[in-house]
């Protein structure tokens, strides 16, 4: 032993028990351990193991396994002698499996897996698996994060099969949280495979979970977790259900509920808003969600009167909802003042921002104060600003109005503790604008995608036209039309998007016109041949004054009536050119 040892060796047990708390106590066991026989006893106490994490965490938030090494000396050399103290394990699960085969752990009551992927859940939770055998009894507390991206029905399968499998056989599971990834990956119910008739681990107080839409939600609310006071939910979108829950046993016991929506839906007041009002013993609740195509923003008045007044015991409301492609009637148009004035009026502390993209259909964002989530709705460049302290990923997206450096200013200081950002804007910048005016002489008009889409309408139905137009020339008896037509792009404006415009209507305009003249000229042919038959039969001179007849109603015909050919093009005012 060197000098730096023996001076911790002089301090009292209680003290070096405190400054081995501070420390990661796997990296202690691994290191202490053999070292003295007065450290190993401090490091193998009871308190000191009770908590084993094989993971660390990365700057960007994610769990990551410990270095290979010290994972195999901890499990071969270490855990064999400190099984019967763990009651808490926090792993990756590609390395459980290796844990669980070192020892048997008979006081594990929590357990946390990191990563999980198909191919181990499919492992893991089966009936037979030692697992499920020896501790599903045992385990009290399942924290289960899944970060597989599923692209196949078989994989989806064995995630549904996982849901029901925890929920079906640990009989002691008091506290459940799976977080399954991205919900859009899902293509049916994660929690189609629970059966209404059959009983379930019923003593689950807390549930944290992901799922695919609002009837995986109904199904753990209709009764079958009698003992359920906290539910949170993360549906990845809203729409029709058939699902109607007749016992309210679960409804009425909740105390915290928190539902995130990922996806802007259209049946929030409908679907979301009747089963919240049942809930009537609510003391905690959390809403986040996109609200589509409302005749009023979402305000203060509306959460009162809608969800809150049927709660009475409510304490604590934490939302963060945005009203998007909101089609206003009241007139003025409420201001995000107005918005403000109704949550001053029903005593929320909350902020908001309103912003019109076209007259009358307009966006609001309306958030608590203070912001304890981890995660906002996408903000535009109306936001307002603020003090989020919890926030860790955020999203900007502006598609009519460009991000300036003041506005990254306001969010560094409102955002100081953000780990991720996401950037969505369409909008040219100033610098890039300047460039396309030194290229193309003007800079690059900005379209929206409705713009594209009235444009590609625009080219649907020029082709229409013109397949029209051709298949009346083919119906026209042996007289060939030619028909051009040139578009030249301005070069100092290159795909503009308001002179394509006026060509596809100019150019409907003259096919409207060229239709009618089609006709004309058809009831002229009629007119010739009838001519020509009276001809026929009437003596010499008359033919002659007939023939003069036809000349003068087709100018440019010169040739006698049985030759059948006209020089001059009918249709000759569709070969110009379109600017």
């Amino acid at each position: 032993m060197d000098s730096g040892t023996t001076q911790i060796l002089n301090l009292p047990d209680e003290v070096l028990y405190l400054v081995l708390k501070k420390l990661n106590n796997v990296n202690v066991l691994c290191s202490l351990v053999g070292i003295h026989d007065r450290l190993d006893r401090l490091a193998y106490d009871v308190n000191f193991t009770q908590t084993i994490n094989l993971t660390t965490v990365s700057p960007n938030g994610s769990h990551k396994s410990l270095a290979d090494d010290i994972v195999h000396r901890f499990c071969s050399v270490i855990l064999p002698r400190i099984c019967v103290n763990v009651k808490s394990l926090i792993v990756q699960a590609k390395i459980f499996e290796d844990v669980l085969r070192t020892k048997n752990y008979p006081n594990l009551q929590m357990l946390t897996l990191h990563n999980l992927q198909h191919k181990v859940a499919a492992r893991i939770f089966t009936k037979n698996s030692s697992f499920v055998r020896y501790y599903k009894h045992q385990i009290t507390r399942l924290v289960i994060t899944i970060n597989d991206r599923f692209g196949m029905r078989s994989v989806e399968t064995i995630i549904c099969r996982t849901y029901v499998a925890i929920i079906m056989w640990f009989s002691r599971l008091r506290h459940l949280s799976v977080d399954g990834g991205d919900g859009s990956y899902y293509s049916r119910r994660l929690l189609r495979g629970l059966s209404p008739s059959r009983c379930y681990s019923s003593g689950i107080v807390f549930l944290s979970i992901d799922i695919k839409d609002l009837d995986d939600c109904l199904c753990l609310l209709d009764g079958r977790l009698s003992q359920l006071e906290t539910l949170l939910v993360k549906i990845h979108q809203v729409r029709y259900s058939r699902i109607i829950i007749n016992n309210e046993s679960t409804l009425l016991k909740l105390k915290c509920f928190s539902m995130k929506i990922c996806r802007p839906t259209l049946d929030f007041h409908d679907k979301v808003v009747p089963i919240l009002r049942r809930m009537s013993n609510l003391e905690k609740l959390t809403l986040c969600c996109r609200i589509r195509r409302q005749n009023s923003f979402i305000d203060g008045h509306y959460l009162t009167n809608e969800i809150t007044r049927h709660m009475a015991r409510l304490h604590e409301f934490m939302f963060d909802i945005i009203s998007i492609e909101s089609r206003i009637i009241a007139y003025p148009l409420p201001c995000s003042d107005d918005i403000r004035r109704t949550f001053v009026e029903n005593g929320y502390h909350a902020d908001c921002y309103v912003e019109y993209c076209n007259i009358g259909i307009g966006r609001c964002h309306i958030y608590s104060l203070p912001f304890t989530m981890d995660r906002i709705q996408c903000i535009t460049s109306r936001f307002t600003g603020g003090m989020f302290m919890n926030v860790r990923f955020l999203r900007l997206a502006d598609f009519d109005h460009s991000f300036e450096n003041a506005f990254f200013a306001l969010i560094a200081r409102s955002f100081p503790s953000l780990r991720i950002l996401s950037l969505s804007n369409t909008e040219i910048v100033d610098k890039s604008k300047e460039i396309e005016k030194h290229v193309y002489g003007s800079p690059m008009p900005h379209h929206s995608w409705r713009d594209l889409l009235l444009l590609l309408l625009c080219g649907v139905m020029l082709v229409v036209i013109v397949i029209w137009g051709l298949r009346k020339t083919k119906m026209s008896g042996g007289i060939q039309r030619s028909t051009s037509m040139y578009v030249i792009y301005q070069k100092e404006n290159p795909f503009p998007l308001v002179a394509n415009l006026q060509i596809a209507f100019c150019f409907i305009e003259q096919c409207k016109d060229y239709r009618k003249r089609i006709c004309k000229f058809d009831n002229k042919i009629h007119e010739r041949q009838m001519l020509k038959t009276r001809a026929a039969s009437d003596t010499p001179a008359k033919k002659s004054e007939d023939v003069k007849t036809v000349n003068e109603l087709i100018p440019g015909s010169t040739n006698p009536i049985g030759s059948h050919r006209i020089r001059q093009n009918p249709i000759g005012f569709l070969e110009t050119e379109l600017h």
